[in-house]
């Protein structure tokens, strides 16, 4: 890591106070997360200035501190470094770190399915190579370069999502990275109250296939229409993935179980079997043994890691209940991922007599969130859901529009948590049914999830 006076020196700002030799153990920017040894960069949020929290900092250990206030500097504070953006700052020495790493960094983009492919292309990874993953969703212009800096210099792998919310997040990140391998899992209906249509999601996630090195590779879904119009264009290196088409393509069978792919790659045949359910989590599967083939980790291997690979928490997770089965996808939502964890809760071979579907809030859709909430709603009755239970504005709204007549008795609208829990109690018999749980990470429904875990 960095000494204070090389710090200094790359985010051009003065040290204050303090020794110019000593050597932090990393860097925060959350006070009640630092650990001792740290350097607190003190950033300014929309709701928050991280140079109130200066204090709290240096009693739990921070060994110093980037700042842009001296006047915030506290009487406890030593190895000052006054900046005039501390986020410029911490972006600066996230790109000079990036330049120690000559080994593969993977950056991995997509309107959905980021998390759960990051994770599994360092699962299958780590029996053959010292593999660093970026924490939880660091994957903003704050968590990316705090979790680039978290890389110890052994690493021969580096695994990061990159998140898109406005037009030029993105090639910020890039900008940052410098990823060798860009790997797009899909390209959805998300993040459009910024991005506005899909189109522009699309655009936006190319930036980092069009930042890659010439050496580097990008991993792509052949399925996805709208990259197929930038690939055409493109003279960069690819890999691509499909269930229709691809370098390695797949057909695809849920089962209880779990997903079985059987998969093509250069007319040899592999099978796969995954304890992940839905053709998009294929995708995510799919996109992770594209980068291990590329970084030549043998079938086998790859077949024992997939087996391997348990769904995260709230991430289309199957849990026994004392309502039968629940489904929870409680962790985040959008009409794709919507769509399709509907299409597993009635494909899903389990021994039920209700399917039920938790609807929250889709959240950060636009100007079209309306046309969205009722479109899922209409899937969901057209595919026999037996109950929908509406929680959350949106929802409640496109619920209301449809509750009418036969459908007066399959349609509950809730306005709170609990009431939804009590109505749902209620409604269905205990143990005879399968409940989808799914809205935005900010509906909170993994409470409920929780709840009714056994």
């Amino acid at each position: 890591m960095f000494s204070f006076s090389e710090i200094a020196n790359i985010v051009t700002g003065s040290l204050l106070q303090g020794d110019i030799a000593a050597i932090p153990t990393g860097f925060s920017h959350d006070s009640r997360s630092l650990a001792p040894g740290e350097v607190f960069i003190a950033l300014r949020g929309e709701q928050t200035d991280g140079h109130h929290y200066l204090s709290e900092a240096f009693a739990r250990g921070a060994i110093g501190a980037i700042i842009s206030d001296r006047a915030a500097i506290p009487t406890e504070g030593r190895n000052i470094i006054l900046i005039d953006n501390p986020l410029q700052g911490l972006h600066s020495l996230a790109r000079q770190w990036r330049k120690r790493f000559s080994s593969p960094i993977i950056g991995v983009a997509g309107s959905c399915g980021k998390t759960t492919t990051k994770e599994m292309i360092a699962h299958l990874l780590r029996p053959h190579h010292h593999t660093f993953v970026s924490p939880g969703n660091y994957n903003t212009e704050y968590g990316l370069p705090l979790a680039l800096l978290k890389m110890d210099e052994d690493a021969e792998v580096g695994i990061f999502e990159l998140g898109e919310e406005r037009v030029g997040d993105i090639a910020l990140l890039v900008d940052i990275l410098a990823p060798t391998i860009g790997v797009v899992t899909m390209i959805g209906r998300a993040h459009l109250e910024f991005l506005q249509n899909s189109e522009k999601v699309a655009t936006e996630i190319w930036r980092m296939v069009n930042a890659l090195p010439a050496d580097g590779y990008a991993i792509l879904n052949a399925d996805s229409s709208l990259l197929e119009m930038l690939r055409r264009r493109s003279t960069v290196n690819e890999i691509s993935f499909g269930i229709k088409k691809g370098d390695l393509r797949a057909s695809v069978t849920n089962r209880a179980c779990g997903l079985h792919l059987e998969l093509t790659e250069k007319n040899e045949q592999i099978k796969l079997i995954s304890p992940l359910f839905g053709k998009h989590n294929s995708y995510n599967i799919l996109a992770a043994v594209a980068v291990a083939r590329l970084l030549n980790i043998p079938w086998k291997e790859i077949q024992q890691g997939v087996s391997s690979f348990m769904p995260y928490d709230h991430r289309l997770c199957l849990h026994p209940s004392p309502l039968g089965y629940i489904l929870d996808d409680s962790y985040n939502a959008n009409p794709d991922s919507t769509a399709a964890a509907l299409r597993v809760l009635i494909e899903l071979d389990l021994p039920v007599k209700y399917r039920a579907f938790i609807f929250g809030d889709m959240l950060e859709l636009g100007k079209e969130t309306p046309k969205f909430h009722h479109h899922i709603m209409q899937l969901a009755i057209k595919l026999g859901v037996d109950f929908i239970f509406t929680i959350g504005d949106n929802a409640c709204i496109a619920a209301a529009k449809l509750r009418s007549g036969a459908l007066s008795q399959q349609i509950i609208i809730s306005e709170d948590k609990e009431l939804l829990q009590r109505r749902v109690e209620e409604r269905l018999p205990p143990g005879e049914n399968l409940v989808l749980i799914k809205g935005s990470r900010a509906m909170g429904l993994e409470v409920l999830a929780d709840r009714w875990r056994t």
